[in-house]
């Protein structure tokens, strides 16, 4: 009955409604209080009641419809990529699955390629035959295939020391190498570690046409 009496007394436009309820709060008991704190915000919690209850400003029927035009549109935008790009990876995959059974083929791949070896590699033919065919994918004269290379830079710095003997001489048709390659060169970095100009490898390079493609003039 206290707490019905401040929530109307405050309600009315009493001048000092507001300061009364916070002074008096206070010296209520605990469930008192509670009481009081849910009779208060009981006005407002009906007002959330009645604003969710009222109509959205556009009526159901244009939404619906808005909705079915834009289905409409994604479906026609669907069917055009699906006639126009799908065809395309379907043929690529199937000229890359072609080409990955003529190397399986050519390489003569047979259960036993796939036996343990002992880890030394000392005549691993699964190993041998797995470089087989990755030459043969990639349309290379030769490959090596390691889990123990960690990065690109390892794999093609890998792949100059194996061919570039010292007097001959390195030219980079695409422009300036990026930076971890720059330290395999030798163009920066510490000196000492092994570069290829420390081997006596020489190098230049050409910089790209004005359209970013190669300079082959």
């Amino acid at each position: 009955m206290l707490a019905t009496g401040l929530r109307n007394w405050s309600c009315s436009g009493h001048s000092s409604g507001q300061q009364f309820q916070k002074s008096i709060q206070g010296r209520l008991p605990f469930s008192r209080r509670r009481a009081y704190r849910v009779l208060a915000g009981e006005k407002r919690s009906v007002n959330r009641a009645r604003w969710a209850q009222l109509s959205p400003s556009s009526p159901p029927e244009q939404a619906e419809s808005t909705a079915t035009q834009t289905d409409g549109l994604v479906q026609a935008a669907a069917a055009a990529l699906q006639s126009s790009v799908f065809p395309q990876i379907d043929a690529l995959v199937g000229a890359n699955i072609q080409r990955v059974q003529h190397a399986f083929k050519k390489a003569r791949i047979g259960p036993h390629h796939f036996a343990g070896s002992t880890g030394y590699g000392h005549g691993d033919l699964g190993r041998a035959a797995f470089d087989e065919v990755m030459a043969e994918v990639m349309g290379a004269e030769a490959a090596i295939v390691r889990t123990q290379f960690v990065s690109g830079t390892h794999a093609i710095a890998t792949a100059l020391w194996s061919v570039l003997r010292p007097g001959d001489r390195m030219l980079a048709v695409a422009g300036r190498p990026y930076d971890t390659m720059e330290e395999v060169i030798g163009l920066r970095g510490t000196t000492g570690h092994g570069s290829l100009r420390e081997w006596g490898v020489g190098y230049d390079e050409l910089s790209l046409a004005a359209d970013g493609s190669i300079d082959w003039d």
